[in-house]
């Protein structure tokens, strides 16, 4: 199970290294297959590329099997986790010094009195950058509490975390504005989706498509889409619960 998931880390990124610097750091997407200690024996593995950045599923250090229990039993065990999160990502921290990583983690924040679904980037220092999840997903409304706005911009990236990538654009609705304007107006050379989807994964497909594409902006029979956030398009990082892919653009 290691061995198949250190696999699906791994990437040839040399013909796509106009978008990113690769001189100094690799990128590894890692499927851990909502497992966390899969995930710990991943990144603690010797064969496991230092100088890194690191990306993750949405909720990487939660069990999902946790969701066949009492809402009572769930809500507990995120609020534990949230309330002790400093102490849970303390390994990744020191493992981010020894091996020069930095790590995007997933996981419940709590905050100001409210419990968020969030993503935060690691190093070894502790927390640089942590996003919370705005665009929830109609299950997890009863247990997370939404931010006021979408904060998902990072340096050269911007982070979707899971149905916020249907927020940014979706099959179903494209002839509808955006709900986040403000990832295109940042126009970002990459976009993380960490996402823990699991059905209609087509569509979650189609939608990074349109995202990584070329920006195009069109009338058709007076409706108006847009498609892509930048001209030269971008590429997308998907890190899924069950798998990891990329997404460029196409012409």
């Amino acid at each position: 199970m290691q061995e198949q998931a250190m696999e699906q880390a791994l990437f040839d990124w040399s013909g796509i290294g106009r978008f990113l610097d690769f001189s100094s750091r690799k990128f590894v997407l890692v499927n851990s297959k909502d497992n966390p200690e899969l995930l710990w024996r991943i990144l603690n593995d010797g064969r496991f590329p230092s100088a890194s950045e690191v990306f993750t599923h949405e909720l990487s250090l939660s069990r999902a099997w946790f969701w066949q229990k009492t809402r009572a039993d769930i809500r507990k065990y995120y609020f534990t986790q949230a309330e002790n999160f400093e102490k849970l990502i303390l390994p990744y921290q020191e493992l981010a010094g020894k091996k020069d990583l930095r790590i995007w983690l997933g996981h419940p924040l709590f905050e100001n009195g409210k419990l968020y679904n969030a993503y935060s980037l690691v190093d070894k220092n502790g927390i640089v950058f942590t996003q919370q999840k705005k665009f929830l997903y109609r299950t997890e409304r009863w247990l997370f509490d939404e931010p006021e706005k979408w904060g998902g911009n990072f340096g050269n990236y911007s982070i979707l975390i899971c149905s916020e990538a249907s927020a940014f654009y979706s099959p179903l609705a494209w002839s509808g504005p955006t709900r986040i304007p403000e990832l295109r107006e940042a126009r970002p050379p990459v976009v993380v989706v960490a996402a823990h989807w699991v059905k209609n994964k087509d569509y979650l497909k189609r939608t990074v498509q349109v995202i990584a594409r070329k920006y195009i902006k069109k009338e058709v029979s007076g409706y108006v889409y847009e498609k892509g956030v930048r001209p030269e398009g971008c590429l997308v990082f998907v890190v899924n619960s069950g798998e990891c892919y990329v997404v460029g653009p196409y012409e």
